[in-house]
């Protein structure tokens, strides 16, 4: 009986995001201070950040097989733990017939190293605020440390497109068994764009890819997702572990299905409060 509840939630939940549209959990009434005509067409950008060699785009495709059959997996993935992303790739979801776009779209990025420098700052917000355009190669290196120099430290002061441009929630890859994540070295590198992240009122939603690797021990468990909520400073409700649906799998336990929708639908809520949030700021800033 549990099991069969558990499929049939999962089935509900699948359903409801895959003809999900803005504003759709929160209402759309309670969008009040958004301009004439904003929220029809109006998407969730959700952003995949990680460090190099997450998993960022395991995630993605975990969630498009998920969503919509184990042939859909958009995203080209790296199998050797190496950097594969370079472009900023978008993935718009698809509702009611197959061709039709969703209310949601993913940019997969550029994976961070841990010389988180000024260039990887500047680069993380012009991804934020929709600078960087899909398709684009994301440099680093001469290019990128001349951007940088020419925001200064006010990269998080970047111009900001129409609110509908940016992106509205930050989806932050961790692996659970990744020897950085274990030994600290996130906390230190990542408590900048925690705080930047938070001043710019765009939530963070933890993904503890890799779930398979960690031992079955409740605490163990209990460890890895509280380390992780210190690092991100995402809530409990907000982190969630689970494995990838690799390439070679030909199911998905149905846990992990729940537990990855769980967190989409967390995510997408996350996004309209904040597409709500900008809203009201802008009505005040142009008072």
């Amino acid at each position: 009986m549990a099991c069969k509840n558990l499929q049939g939630e999962t089935r509900d939940l699948k359903d409801k995001l895959k003809n999900y549209k803005a504003g759709s959990i929160e209402g759309l009434n309670t969008f009040t201070d958004a301009l004439e005509g904003e929220m029809e067409g109006m998407q969730i950008r959700l952003a995949v950040f990680g460090m190099t060699g997450a998993g960022k785009s395991s995630l993605v495709n975990t969630i498009w097989k998920t969503l919509y059959g184990k042939e859909s997996a958009p995203a080209i993935e790296q199998s050797s733990g190496a950097e594969g992303t370079q472009l900023l790739e978008d993935f718009t979801s698809r509702a009611g017939t197959q061709n039709e776009l969703g209310g949601f779209v993913f940019n997969d990025t550029r994976g961070f190293n841990f010389d988180f420098n000024n260039a990887e700052e500047n680069e993380l917000f012009r991804v934020l605020y929709g600078i960087v355009p899909a398709g684009q190669l994301i440099e680093r290196g001469e290019w990128a440390d001349q951007m940088a120099e020419h925001a200064g430290q006010a990269a998080h002061r970047l111009e900001k497109p129409p609110v509908a441009d940016q992106v509205h929630v930050v989806l932050w890859v961790i692996k659970a068994n990744d020897i950085r994540f274990e030994n600290d070295q996130y906390m230190h590198k990542f408590d900048f764009v925690r705080q930047m992240l938070n001043k710019e009122g765009v939530t963070i939603v933890t993904a503890i890819t890799h779930g398979d690797k960690l031992s079955e021990d409740e605490d163990d468990i209990k460890d890895v997702k509280t380390k992780a909520m210190e690092v991100t400073g995402s809530m409990k409700g907000r982190t969630f572990i689970f494995a990838n649906w690799l390439g070679e799998d030909e199911e998905y336990d149905v846990t992990h299905q729940r537990v990855v929708l769980k967190m989409l639908h967390t995510a997408l809520a996350c996004g309209e409060r904040s597409v709500r949030s900008r809203q009201v700021q802008r009505k005040l800033a142009n008072k």
